[in-house]
């Protein structure tokens, strides 16, 4: 989910503000699994990808 706003800040300045949020459900998605074996033992590691993340942006273009 995201939302961008595009604004002037002067004669020749622009800027654009944006926010989004990633993985809103919050959901364990698996993006990595790896295996090991010591002393006959085998390990299964799982890699997950972040839970809920919220992100801002500000870009200033000067012209």
């Amino acid at each position: 989910v995201s939302a961008i706003y595009n604004f002037k800040l002067g004669k020749s300045t622009k800027a654009h503000l944006g926010v989004s949020v990633w993985n809103v459900l919050n959901k364990e998605n698996e993006i990595n699994n790896f295996y090991r074996v010591t002393n006959e033992t085998l390990t299964e590691t799982i890699q997950r990808s972040l839970g809920l993340t919220p992100n801002a942006v500000l870009k200033i273009y000067f012209n």
